[in-house]
């Protein structure tokens, strides 16, 4: 290791100690709080409701139905397949049911794969700013 990696490392923990010791108010003992507390957040953050989604197929339209149950909007911005694509991106309004119209380039296929519950679907969503990908087999 060279020391400009040993020097980065250096100013990297006395940062960090400082930053508890500020965020602490000067008492160390809290370090352990503010971490039980970090940890926290941050699995609240994973455990974010995920919105229900159900197909309903028409004589030309592949429509998903996506019942956003959160208290914030989720934007879906593709909705990917071998058949299928999103022709622009749809906002999921918070507590409310929002159908999306797929637009699907053979529907031979699409209803085959489909129908023998093997077509994989892709959604692309953003949540505050961080994007999320789903995959799903319908």
């Amino acid at each position: 290791m060279n020391i400009g990696k040993i020097i980065g490392l250096v100013v990297f923990f006395i940062v960090l100690i400082l930053q508890f010791y500020v965020s602490t108010n000067g008492n160390l003992s809290n370090v352990i709080t503010l971490f039980k507390n970090s940890i926290n957040q941050f699995t609240n953050v994973l455990n974010i409701p995920q919105p229900t989604v159900t197909l309903y197929l028409t004589s030309n339209n592949a429509i998903f139905s996506f019942n956003n149950t959160a208290d914030f909007q989720i934007i879906l911005l593709n909705a990917t397949g071998k058949y299928t694509y999103l022709p622009k991106p749809v906002t999921l309004l918070p507590k409310r049911v929002t159908n999306v119209t797929i637009s699907v380039t053979d529907w031979k296929g699409f209803l085959s794969a489909v129908e023998t519950r093997s077509y994989n679907i892709t959604f692309t969503f953003k949540l505050f700013n961080t994007t999320f990908i789903q995959s799903e087999i319908i």
